[in-house]
């Protein structure tokens, strides 16, 4: 029944969030959770990380990154304040060194903090003289280079970077928008645009929107923006979705991938909607999307064999935020929450087609919408340790546990 209802009303943004936010509520109040925390469990509250897209954690593994800020994590205007930038190290990762700060940033992905390849630099996004930008720091907290734009992702190599336009991405999708208004800011890429530059700042590329590929019914359908940037594990390919908003409709996406050696761009044989995605390695993306034969539900999009193979028999066909370990052996995926306000964290081994449950964790409904709470998992690259964002204790947390296989 639930499946259904969502079907019907998926479409219309405004109706699904009302009725979902009535359901839940209800069941929050009068219903029986039975959440299950895992072993090993250590939450640090007044911090996050961020997306799942990125790893907190640095090369050797030594070290774990994160935002940490004042308040309970819920306010709707929290990002016109500044967040600190925060690395964490000892055992357990729970020794504090605070190397910065941003105001650029929201609570769905911070400030796209993340290491610069396998050295102990950072990078993340600010505000520097009007301009939305990326500032490299070490963990002393000094500033090694401001570059000229803001950073979306890095290569692995830590050679190449990916710009956007996050002014206009958060436009076209609030939750992930900066208080640009609050500091008198302003964004230096152009809407609609990838932009790839060097560690020097030098442009390499840009790849616009007129470039791509669009299907007939993407034409002239609203404001189109660029999003969910990640490398391939090679640092020779960049995906990245290109996404349209309609008013009080569902966002469009589609799935690109520019092939920096070649020059090419590959759309990925999706219909009009990806939402999460991740490389297994640099031949393979999984995401949870629909096609012209499927609907929405999990695949595995080989880009070398060209096949196109469906996972939802394993893993359902409910939406989850996927991270690879660093062999592409295992994904760690969440759930949003259920009609109990529970979160499923899942393991899903790739080879044997296995999934196992981690750990239920129970998310406030004062947690919502666009101070949701997403578990967003990032497993370390040994997939020894998992790391999430959460709100098990009415604060927006950041935790680990030991990934016990």
């Amino acid at each position: 029944m639930e499946r259904l209802v969502y079907n019907l009303v998926k479409d219309r943004p405004w109706l699904k969030d009302g009725l979902k936010l009535a359901y839940q509520g209800a069941f929050s109040i009068f219903g029986r959770r039975r959440e299950r925390l895992p072993k090993a469990w250590i939450v640090r509250d007044h911090c996050f990380f961020g997306f799942h897209d990125k790893s907190p954690w640095s090369h050797d593994g030594r070290w774990l990154l994160g935002h940490r800020y004042q308040g309970l994590g819920n306010e709707p205007d929290g990002n016109q304040n500044p967040v600190e930038i925060v690395a964490f190290g000892g055992e357990n990762w729970t020794e504090a060194c605070v190397v910065g700060a941003s105001r650029a940033w929201n609570w769905q992905q911070g400030s796209q903090l993340q290491w610069v390849g396998r050295s102990e630099y950072l990078i993340c996004n600010d505000f520097v003289d009007g301009i939305c930008t990326s500032v490299e720091l070490d963990l002393h907290g000094h500033q090694r280079r401001i570059h000229p734009h803001p950073v979306a992702a890095v290569a692995p190599n830590g050679k190449l970077f990916a710009a956007i336009c996050f002014q206009a991405f958060g436009a076209g999708m609030p939750a992930y928008g900066y208080a640009f208004a609050a500091h008198r800011a302003k964004s230096n890429v152009d809407p609609d645009t990838l932009v790839l530059f060097a560690d020097s700042g030098r442009e390499v590329v840009k790849v616009r929107g007129r470039d791509l590929p669009v299907s007939e019914k993407e034409k002239g359908a609203g404001e189109s923006f660029v999003s969910h940037v990640i490398f391939s594990s090679n640092s020779e390919r960049v995906a990245f979705m290109r996404r349209t908003a309609i008013p009080g409709r569902r966002v469009r996406s589609a799935l690109f991938v520019y092939d920096t050696v070649t020059g090419e761009i590959e759309r990925a044989p999706f219909d009009n909607m990806v939402s999460h995605y991740c490389w297994l390695g640099s031949e393979k993306i999984f995401a949870f999307a629909n096609s012209d034969s499927a609907a929405d539900g999990f695949f595995v999009w080989n880009l070398g064999s060209r096949q196109l193979k469906p996972w939802s028999r394993v893993l359902g066909n409910k939406d989850g935020h996927p991270h690879p370990s660093g062999d592409g052996k295992w994904v760690v995926i969440d759930t949003y929450p259920d009609r109990q306000r529970l979160q499923t964290l899942r393991l899903w081994e790739t080879e044997t087609e296995n999934s196992l449950d981690l750990a239920r964790l129970f998310s406030p409904i004062t947690f919502w919408g666009d101070q949701r709470v997403d578990l967003h998992p990032r497993i370390r690259n040994d997939g020894k340790y998992v790391c999430v964002d959460c709100s098990t204790t009415g604060l927006r947390g950041l935790a680990t546990l030991v990934l016990q296989i």
